[in-house]
């Protein structure tokens, strides 16, 4: 838990710096998202002489573009030192930008199992429904000199709300709720939830067809999406964030896979999902990473993804024996 000596030296550690550049990881959600530009606005607010940048590119989620300003530009001078803040990530390959290697110094700011450790300071723990949270407790402890408005606060309650699924996760204690009442009263909750949740009458098409191909094999629910299908429906950098989380809704499915082709990128990725048993270090394995129940990856050929799919399957089998 997050307590006045780690604050202490964030607060120091930012005081030290005139230019403090924010990071993330890629394939942003509304954690990564909003604790990235939650911390930059209070951050904002609190040091108003210094200069602040979220780096990232054009790849928030369609469901959220609407809740968020643009990233920052930020070209490094030889010269001039500057802090990097890393939010909501636990290894290293999974930052969105090789930028913060240039950094003098790095805090990170995350609730997932620690995978590497890259930083000077290390603020949060599992025990955190979110990153959003930490920094809200963030916040929280550092109140007689924090200051956040009503759009850190919605930055923030948006990341909240998407990395619990609305509260329904375990993962949210009375701490969540105590930290969130902070904020939730600045927002309209409801105005936030129902364009998160709101899909068109085409999305609603797409996930016909996509269920309709999606395999289940036991209790695993695996979706590859073809490559011609990404195109047909302009999923250019791929689709998981709309459709993934529908996917695991039968009673039966215990394990999701989702995998779609970023063409960007030339490389597979997605989102392995688990209703139980952990899958995180399978993620981890495969270039990936992130919750135990919910994790990412990116792979570099259809091969590692059969292969992933492969030790997928045998996981389940053994937790299906194990427990039976």
């Amino acid at each position: 838990m997050l307590n006045n000596k780690q604050f202490n030296r964030f607060y120091q550690l930012i005081s030290e710096y005139d230019d403090i550049l924010l990071f993330r990881h890629v394939g942003p959600d509304g954690d990564a998202l909003g604790s990235q530009f939650g911390l930059k606005k209070s951050l904002e607010l609190t040091f108003p002489k210094k200069h602040f940048f979220a780096i990232g590119e054009k790849d928030t989620p369609k469901n959220l573009r609407s809740f968020f300003p643009s990233f920052d530009e930020y070209e490094v001078n030889p010269e001039k030192d500057f802090l990097a803040i890393v939010l909501d990530v636990p290894n290293e390959e999974r930052i969105n930008s090789e930028l913060y290697k240039q950094a003098s110094k790095v805090i990170k700011i995350d609730h997932h199992p620690v995978v590497d450790t890259f930083e000077d300071l290390f603020i949060g723990d599992i025990s955190y429904s979110s990153t959003c949270e930490i920094v809200m407790h963030i916040l929280k402890v550092g109140e007689n000199k924090m200051k956040f408005s009503k759009k850190a606060s919605k930055y923030l309650t948006i990341g909240t709300i998407t990395d619990t699924n609305r509260f329904a996760f375990p993962s949210v204690t009375k701490q969540t709720l105590e930290l969130s009442s902070l904020h939730y009263p600045q927002q309209d909750i409801t105005n936030i939830i129902e364009t998160i949740s709101n899909k068109s009458i085409e999305d609603f098409q797409i996930l016909a067809k996509i269920i309709s191909k999606t395999k289940y094999i036991d209790n695993v629910a695996i979706f590859i999406m073809s490559k011609s299908f990404s195109k047909k429906y302009n999923f250019k950098k791929g689709a998981k964030k709309l459709f993934v989380n529908e996917l695991l809704t039968p009673k039966e499915t215990e394990y999701l896979l989702f995998a779609s082709f970023d063409f960007e990128k030339k490389k597979w990725k997605g989102s392995l999902r688990s209703k139980r048993f952990p899958i995180n270090e399978l993620a981890i394995k495969f270039h990936g990473g992130g919750h135990e129940m919910a994790s990412g990856f990116m792979l570099e050929n259809k091969s590692e993804l059969k292969e992933m799919t492969k030790e997928l399957l045998n996981l389940a089998k053994a937790n299906k024996e194990k427990n039976d």
